[in-house]
């Protein structure tokens, strides 16, 4: 089964007024074995003039905002590649678009089944935002659910899932890297089902 793992970050909570910084789509096939890192990707930085948001979410991205703002000023490294880009707010959708397309051999698949911690609360509602007619599935992979234990009073975070699959690090709170910790959680999981 082919899954894409997706992860953004935010200026915060409110999608109707904060913003997507950036984004990582992942593309896992479980029926391949591929490392992690050679897994098909694409990322995107989205270039605000402008930052709304709060405190919270804007002090624990600050490096990420500080990326967008070095390459806001620097218009050679507005890269056209479809892997890693920086992306204008008005072109995002389009962007997003043909990034898809890179990662499924040139077409648009109707519904993707999508995997992220959360991705059905938090994630999609920011990206269907702006890509209102995102082709997700509406089965949803959230890893939470996996990591699940008979005492928990609520569904771990995604650091929880991390040290009870015991992988190790902390969670990075950057788009591609938690996105593809998504997927080693999902694979440790699966794994374990399987045992």
């Amino acid at each position: 089964m082919k899954y894409l793992s997706i992860d953004i970050e935010t200026t915060g909570l409110d999608i109707q007024n904060h913003q997507i910084l950036s984004y990582a789509f992942v593309l896992e096939d479980t029926n391949k074995n591929i490392d992690i890192e050679d897994l098909p990707y694409v990322y995107g930085l989205v270039m605000h003039k402008e930052i709304r948001g709060d405190l919270y979410a804007i002090d624990m991205n600050i490096q990420l905002i500080r990326r967008i703002l070095t390459c806001s000023h620097i218009e050679e490294s507005v890269s056209k590649g479809p892997f890693s880009c920086i992306v204008r707010p008005d072109n995002i959708r389009e962007t997003m678009i043909e990034q898809l397309k890179t990662l499924f051999d040139g077409h648009l698949p109707e519904a993707i089944t999508i995997a992220g911690k959360n991705v059905q609360s938090f994630d999609l509602p920011f990206i269907r935002n702006v890509y209102p007619d995102f082709p997700a599935h509406r089965r949803v992979i959230d890893p939470g659910s996996m990591y699940l234990e008979t005492n928990d009073e609520q569904v771990p975070n995604l650091q929880e899932c991390m040290k009870r699959a015991k992988i190790k690090g902390e969670v990075s709170h950057t788009a591609l890297a938690d996105a593809r910790v998504v997927v080693q959680l999902i694979r440790h999981a699966m794994r374990k089902q399987n045992d």
